[in-house]
């Protein structure tokens, strides 16, 4: 009981002291500014860009069924006119069809003078409908882009995470989630036919399974849409990729088929004179499995000219990135963009590539009949390769 006595003391200052002050801050100018505030932060709130659409939402909902009510109730009473009977006007009613719509009498005479004016606002009326459907529709496109590209991001994060991933069942799980999130993509309204997505789509099957039938048909109508499309870079890089990949799926079951992907995908890259960065990167690539599907066939000749040349290539990519490393700053001033992650990335690429040719290639020299054989009876990789991966 002792101790209690300086608390409730102590308690019973606090408590003076805050309704001191409070009294002491009650003045108009301290009520003004406090709703000044507090108006502000309502009117942040309700003008949230999601608010905004709510009840953009709430409204359009609203007047939607007013109109199709005050439409039907008009057409009804035009068609079966009777005494007593009211209309409920639509919204954007004009003053002058409002009073025909008042009129006792239906007679031609009385709605002649009145009807040319009506038929101008009527057009004018939709004429401005079909604008504000317009721009609608312009809206919806844009909206769905901004979901297409959320997904398509959320997509490339899943995927990215499972390329980093060592436990093995998490790396199904993200790659997974990865091709869902793509898939919710060709879903969305005018999305059917997305070339990129059904890329990613794709690439994320042929992930979870080298051996997805599901992959190859997925590759296979990227393949159709784009042959039908007149030929510009972007689209023979394109196809060119898909070829590719679909070769290397058709590689262990199929290696002609598969060389003869690879040799188109060569033409399709070089048919618009020589890429460059990342597409000369592609190039390398394909030539280098198109060395490596000529071995398995036996081609003795053909195959080691072809590692050669992607050989070759791989040198000269790595050789114009460090001419393009030294010179980086006066080439992002000159194209304004930075591109310094990207020059790593092709040149660490690039570097694997060539070594993978270079083992190759030692390997055919000195062993070649034991390359072939080893081709021939595995999928694409020299078995007892001593070297370590990339």
């Amino acid at each position: 009981m002792e101790g209690i006595g300086p608390v409730a003391g102590l308690l019973t200052w606090i408590i003076d002291l805050a309704v001191g002050s409070f009294w002491q801050l009650l003045t108009i100018q301290n009520v003004v500014s406090l709703v000044s505030t507090g108006i502000a932060i309502w009117k942040w709130w309700e003008a949230r860009e999601a608010n905004l659409y709510l009840r953009f939402e709430r409204m359009i909902a609203r007047y939607e069924h007013q109109l199709v009510a005050a439409r039907s109730d008009l057409l009804d009473i035009m068609n079966r006119p009777g005494p007593g009977l009211l209309i409920r006007t639509p919204l954007f009613i004009t003053w002058k069809l409002r009073a025909v719509l008042h009129r006792r009498k239906w007679h031609p005479a009385s709605l002649l003078p009145l009807g040319q004016t009506l038929d101008r606002r009527l057009a004018s009326a939709l004429r401005t409908c079909d604008r504000k459907v317009s721009a609608h529709l312009g809206r919806l496109s844009y909206f769905r882009e901004q979901v297409a590209s959320a997904r398509l991001i959320q997509g490339a994060l899943a995927a990215a995470r499972a390329a980093t991933s060592r436990e093995e069942h998490k790396r199904q799980l993200l790659d997974q989630e990865a091709l869902d999130h793509f898939r919710a993509v060709l879903a969305i309204p005018g999305h059917q036919e997305d070339l990129g997505t059904l890329e990613l789509v794709a690439h994320q099957l042929a992930r979870l399974d080298q051996r997805s039938q599901l992959a190859v048909s997925a590759y296979t109508r990227i393949i159709d849409i784009l042959e039908k499309q007149p030929v510009s870079p972007a689209r023979n890089l394109l196809l060119a990729r898909a070829k590719r990949c679909l070769a290397t799926l058709r590689y262990s079951n199929s290696p002609g088929n598969a060389q003869r992907m690879l040799t188109e995908a060569i033409d399709l890259l070089t048919e618009l004179g020589p890429p460059r960065d990342r597409d000369f990167l592609e190039l390398a690539e394909t030539y280098h499995k198109d060395g490596i599907a000529r071995l398995r066939l036996g081609a003795n000749v053909q195959g080691p000219q072809q590692l050669s040349l992607a050989q070759g290539h791989y040198r000269s990519l790595i050789r114009s990135l460090s001419a393009r490393r030294r010179g980086l700053f006066r080439w992002m001033l000159r194209e304004r963009r930075f591109s310094g992650h990207r020059v790593k990335e092709l040149c660490s690429r690039a570097e694997c590539g060539l070594a993978d040719v270079n083992h190759l290639i030692r390997l055919n020299d000195k062993h070649q009949d034991l390359l072939i054989a080893s081709l021939r009876k595995g999928s694409g990789v020299p078995r007892h390769n001593r070297r370590p991966p990339c």
